[in-house]
């Protein structure tokens, strides 16, 4: 039986992976660090630059089309088009407040880690 107040399965896994390469990038103090908060997935002169959403998304399911501006994108091979934060958090495994709180583009590098180790305690794991 499926209760629908059961809370969703973080994906800790990739949770981790996206963080620890989240803070390696911005860790780099040379402008070539490609984690940015506050954008979804963004060209730069240095490659592609990601938030924890974007970054995990990708991960998951490989380059993505994105709509510039609108916070939507496209999987590879597919026509309908996909909200990123909702799309983000059922990829991570996310309550909405659990994908707000990871996903704010204010975050600092400090918050996205908070954020995530909470989602990791929820799951009974450590990041």
């Amino acid at each position: 039986m499926n209760d629908s107040t059961e809370l969703p399965q973080p994906n800790i896994p990739l949770l981790r992976k996206a963080v620890e390469w989240a803070e390696a990038e911005a860790a780099k103090t040379d402008g070539t660090g490609l984690w940015n908060q506050g954008d979804w997935i963004s060209k730069t002169t240095c490659g592609t630059s990601y938030c924890i959403a974007g970054y995990a998304v990708t991960l998951a399911y490989g380059p993505v089309e994105v709509s510039e501006g609108d916070g939507i994108l496209r999987l590879p091979g597919e026509q309908r088009w996909l909200d990123w934060e909702s799309f983000g958090a059922k990829t991570l495994g996310l309550t909405y407040d659990e994908a707000g709180n990871l996903f704010d583009g204010n975050n600092s590098i400090a918050d996205v880690r908070r954020a995530a180790e909470e989602i990791a305690a929820r799951a009974g794991e450590r990041l």
